[in-house]
């Protein structure tokens, strides 16, 4: 940890150098915890940041957070971009109403924010528990990923631990920020599009300068781009291709020949494109949808979001745990109204007073060739 009790009075390492660090410590002074009010012990080496660690291992909410260098560095860093911003900045802030301790904590009027640094590997679930801890005291909460920087380009791979920390905003979309201390950077990766349930598609970072990087993050500081149709239409069709050729997804693939259709040829709007808060590939969760309602005819909105609940509730389809993203709403019905709104702009279907029409009946082509018509009308489209 970086702060302690000296003598009775708070302390922070970073704030005093080297030399004076080394005078203090040799006066043997009292230096306790500020959470559990143990004794300490003021490390000054040369290859780390001064730190004060316990003399024994305490049941201490400060030793739980387990930290190395990285972490005591990119605190460091952090509260001094911070103070040159805000006038109120603390570091290791103790919330005792949730017996959380904030790595930097910021007051603007009655804004109140803080900011995790996050080294290591922390559960969905643990992430999800600390994250509704600030938020019932009315505390944003920023939580910055510094380990596991996926490829800069192209098709990466996310652990279930990266993704946790995946968040959603527009016009960015679904992104990833990283703090990277040793570069004195920031890499933000915007307009993430879920290929599979660990593989996205996203273009290089944007790098964002520790020295001008702000809270709230401007939208200015990073360039929006359009999603990519074009790459999720080839996408989508290795996908249908994989799936043939190897034993994966027999429950799906069974399902849609025994209502008749073929999954090669399925209309282009099935599968349209991914949506981040189902894990679930597009093709079979919006499959579902236009098998169990919408070519049915009109269907109230209740009923299409109740029939996919159905699904997820017997396995057919994944929810994405997505942590930070905001819990207020419902992932289902939000994932529902986005990929209809789809539909309307193409032409598929209306949606009026929570009703849905079809205005467009598909019948599955007799041959490859008059589905690659259709396929290539509604490339047309969508401008691909």
């Amino acid at each position: 940890m970086l702060t302690a009790h000296v003598n009775n009075r708070l302390f922070t390492a970073f704030h005093h150098s080297r030399e004076e660090l080394l005078k203090l410590r040799s006066s043997a002074p009292a230096i306790t915890c500020p959470h559990c009010c143990k004794p300490l012990l003021l490390k000054v080496g040369s290859k780390t940041i001064p730190h004060f660690a316990h003399q024994i291992k305490q049941d201490c909410p400060a030793t739980q957070k387990g930290e190395s260098t990285l972490h005591h560095s990119g605190k460091k860093i952090l509260y001094d971009r911070f103070h040159s911003l805000f006038k109120d900045v603390k570091v290791e802030y103790f919330l005792k109403e949730i017996n959380q301790i904030a790595d930097v904590f910021i007051t603007s009027g009655t804004t109140r924010m803080a900011v995790e640094v996050q080294c290591s590997t922390l559960s969905a679930a643990e992430l999800k528990k600390r994250t509704e801890g600030y938020r019932s005291l009315g505390i944003q909460v920023i939580w910055l990923l510094t380990e596991g920087a996926p490829r800069p380009s192209g098709a990466l791979r996310l652990s279930s631990f990266q993704q946790a920390f995946l968040r959603h905003a527009e016009p960015l979309g679904l992104f990833l920020l990283l703090f990277l201390p040793d570069q004195l950077e920031f890499h933000l990766y915007q307009n993430l599009i879920p290929l599979s349930a660990n593989t996205f598609h996203a273009s290089r970072p944007h790098k964002i300068p520790v020295s001008t990087f702000t809270i709230p993050m401007t939208i200015g500081q990073a360039a929006v781009r359009t999603f990519p149709y074009g790459v999720w239409d080839r996408s989508r069709t290795s996908w249908i291709q994989r799936i043939l050729r190897y034993p994966t997804e027999q429950a799906f693939k069974r399902e849609v020949y025994q209502s008749g259709d073929i999954l090669l040829y399925l209309p282009q709007w099935v599968g349209l494109s991914p949506h981040h808060r189902i894990e679930t590939h597009p093709v079979i969760w919006q499959y579902y949808l236009w098998s169990d309602t919408l070519k049915k005819g009109d269907t109230g909105l209740d009923t299409i979001i109740s029939a996919l609940a159905v699904r997820v509730e017997s396995g057919d389809v994944r929810v994405r745990d997505l942590p930070l993203v905001d819990q207020d709403g419902c992932p289902l019905e939000e994932a529902v109204n986005w990929y209809l709104s789809l539909l309307e702009k193409l032409g598929i279907v209306t949606v009026e007073e929570g009703m849905c029409r079809l205005l467009q009946e598909w019948e599955c082509p007799e041959t490859f060739d008059l589905y690659m018509r259709h396929r290539t009308d509604f490339s047309a489209r969508l401008g691909i």
